[in-house]
């Protein structure tokens, strides 16, 4: 068969449409090996329109094919879905605009560098190869990277990684102080190193569990807030004062010693206290959703507090001052007042 590339346009669309509708049809597992050759098979997958490649239908369907050897040069991949493929491999400098933002790569393999290549959102998890310099990645952008099984080989300092996912990585090592803008909100941090202090970092909405190293002050970090911040694997130094810890989980954290008086606005609203002391009444706090399993010293005073939606309440001391009131009042009237 004479090579498709000096073909006539309308006998690729043909062609390409006779792929389609095959793949359409067929509801097998294994990957098909088209014994075609591999220009061939690209003019029909990919369409190119001012020298940008493009998927030229359902990725999906394609993904049938055995996609060993074919080149990605030029192809615009970008959001692509690569799970359940076979045979990728992707050179991050030459894919079109070296642009691999929102892209799945899991079951492909990477080889070559990242040196300019956009890469925030994208997902490694399950691809093999990737050794990333963020100090050489485009934008230093790390924003809501998935770095599963990807290998950090540089420093992150000047990164913004608010939203990175450091899950499965090797080789993180952070220093707070040194991340852009001092914020790793919205970050996992597990397999990650901390070293450095937080001190003015914000931390709201970050996950510190199965991180090493984290210390923190709850006075001195970003707008005294942990708000919804995962505190498993960190140690507590500080008091809490004015801090906000609504829907904070201090599950697997060492050192807190909470005051409810004095935390901001007197709030513990679906706070998770597992391994904290409770120090000070919880009169008038906002004690809605409030998870005490596993905490201490926590004593609830039934007529200031609101316990309808409380959990973990046998490991609560439960102080029942109506009653006392009542019992005492009672012994007043019939002792003095003769009732």
């Amino acid at each position: 068969m004479e090579n498709i590339k000096y073909m006539d346009k309308n006998l690729i669309k043909k062609l390409r449409l006779e792929l389609q509708k095959a793949l359409e049809e067929y509801d097998g597992e294994e990957k098909i090996k088209l014994n075609i050759n591999l220009d061939e098979l690209e003019m029909l997958i990919f369409t190119v329109n001012n020298g940008k490649k493009s998927i030229s239908f359902n990725f999906e369907l394609i993904k049938k094919l055995d996609l060993t050897g074919v080149s990605f040069e030029g192809v615009d991949i970008s959001g692509l879905n690569f799970e359940g493929s076979y045979g990728v491999k992707i050179n991050p400098q030459t894919v079109y605009l070296k642009d691999l933002q929102g892209t799945i790569l899991k079951d492909t393999e990477i080889s070559g560098s990242f040196d300019k290549v956009c890469i925030k959102e994208t997902n490694f998890a399950g691809s093999k190869g990737a050794v990333i310099d963020p100090q050489t990645i485009y934008g230093k952008d790390l924003y809501r990277t998935n770095l599963k099984d990807a290998e950090i080989k540089g420093t992150l300092d000047g990164i913004f990684i608010e939203g990175a996912n450091f899950t499965g990585s090797k080789g993180a090592v952070i220093n707070p102080q040194t991340v852009y803008n001092k914020s790793l909100e919205h970050s996992i941090l597990k397999d990650a190193i901390i070293k450095g202090s937080l001190a003015g970092v914000n931390i709201r909405y970050t996950d510190f569990t199965g991180s090493k190293g984290a210390v923190i002050n709850p006075q001195t970090i970003y707008s005294k807030s942990l708000y919804k911040t995962v505190l498993k694997d960190t140690t507590i130094v500080g008091i809490f004062d004015d801090v906000c810890i609504k829907e904070t989980n201090f599950s697997g954290s060492k050192g807190a010693v909470i005051d409810p008086q004095t935390v901001y606005e007197r709030n513990l609203y679906r706070t998770v206290l597992k391994d904290t002391e409770i120090k000070g009444s919880l009169a008038g706090v906002n004690s809605k959703g409030t998870d005490f399993t596993g905490s201490k010293g926590a004593v609830i005073t039934t007529s200031y507090t609101d316990i309808s939606s409380c959990k973990g309440l046998e490991d609560v001391e439960m102080y029942d001052d109506l009653g006392v009131y009542e019992r005492i009042t009672k012994e007043i009237h019939r002792k003095i007042l003769k009732k």
